[in-house]
């Protein structure tokens, strides 16, 4: 029998080439794989990066309108706190001088013919009156008056002096309140 003699190593370098081929290409497919990985991921993470950027300076725009706001609310408050003082000032004069107006008016009606106020003081809810008058009758009748003014009345007489010209020098002191109100 006769026996052929055939070559082998073309076959096997073919299939050797062939066999590196596929490995080669298998790794350098895997390296592209990862790197266009890598660079989808270094892309998305710069989108991001800049969408954080955009944001945070978004909100930096927001926080400084609001601070701005801020300010500016605060500035009107005190505006308004300042304008709230002024006007509760003003009513409180405006009351104080009302209640004076009305005691005068009340005075001007409650003395008797012969009795003169010299001075009028107020001192917190307590008034203090210097008058004279040309007997006592007068003084009595002056007392009872201011007492009539309102529901309730603190009202004393201090320090009757007789002058030469028998006028009656003396001071009173007066201190009314509503139904209701404190004594303080």
């Amino acid at each position: 029998m006769l026996m052929y003699q055939v070559n082998f190593l073309p076959w096997r370098m073919a299939r050797l080439q062939a066999r590196y081929r596929f490995w080669r290409n298998l790794l350098i497919g895997q390296m592209v794989a990862i790197v266009m990985f890598a660079i989808c991921i270094t892309g998305f993470l710069h989108t991001e990066r800049v969408q954080h950027r955009h944001e945070e300076e978004t909100l930096l725009a927001q926080i400084m309108q609001l601070d701005t706001m801020v300010q500016s609310t605060k500035r009107l408050q005190a505006e308004l706190q300042q304008r709230k003082d002024h006007h509760d000032r003003q009513q409180q004069i405006y009351r104080r001088t009302q209640d004076y107006l009305t005691l005068l008016n009340l005075l001007a009606l409650s003395m008797p013919e012969n009795c003169w106020l010299t001075q009028l003081l107020q001192q917190k809810q307590v008034y203090h009156f210097d008058a004279y008058c040309r007997d006592y009758a007068a003084i009595n009748q002056l007392h009872i008056e201011l007492a009539q003014i309102r529901d309730k009345a603190d009202i004393q007489i201090h320090g009757i002096q007789r002058q030469d010209n028998k006028e009656k020098l003396f001071t009173i002191q007066a201190r009314w309140w509503q139904e209701g109100e404190t004594d303080e």
